[in-house]
C-alpha cells in the first residue's frame, strides 16, 4: 500500500472502473479495494502490453491490454483486460499521480468465469 499511495492521487474525484468493483470514486474506496486484493486469499498478476501513449505537458494516457491470471483456491482464470490509465502532473508539491484507471473484459464468457471465480461460485 506504500507504493499505491505513491502512485495514486489522494483526491475524492479519482476514479477506478473495473469488471468486478464497478465504478469507484475517491482515494479511500479505491485503496480499500486494492488492500483487499493485496491481503486476500486470491492471487492476481497482470502484465501491461501493447501500450499506446498519449501525452501533453500535464497529462499522460496509457492504453493497452493486461494479460495474466487470477487464482483462488483450485480455480485459475486467464485474464485479458482492455485497460487505460490517466496520469496527471499535479504540481511540484505532488508530482505525477494516477487519477483514472479503466479496465474492461470484452469476452462475455471470460468475464462471467472471472466473476464466478472471484465470488467463489462454481
Amino acid at each position: 500500500m506504500v507504493v499505491f499511495a505513491q502512485v495514486w492521487a489522494n483526491h475524492e474525484l479519482i476514479q477506478l472502473n473495473n469488471p468486478l468493483g464497478g465504478m469507484l470514486r475517491g482515494y479511500e474506496p479505491i485503496a480499500n479495494l486494492y488492500r483487499g486484493i493485496f491481503t486476500g486469499s486470491a492471487s492476481v498478476w497482470v502484465e501491461l502490453a501493447d501500450i499506446v501513449e498519449f501525452q501533453s505537458d500535464a497529462m499522460v494516457v496509457f492504453a493497452g491490454r493486461e494479460t495474466g491470471e487470477f487464482t483462488k483456491g483450485d480455480k485459475t482464470v486467464a485474464l485479458s483486460i482492455r485497460t487505460s490509465r490517466i496520469v496527471q502532473w499535479l504540481g511540484e508539491d505532488v508530482g505525477w499521480k494516477q487519477t483514472h484507471h479503466h479496465g474492461s473484459i470484452d469476452d462475455a464468457t471470460l468475464l462471467a468465469e472471472y466473476q464466478r471465480a472471484v465470488r467463489g461460485v462454481a
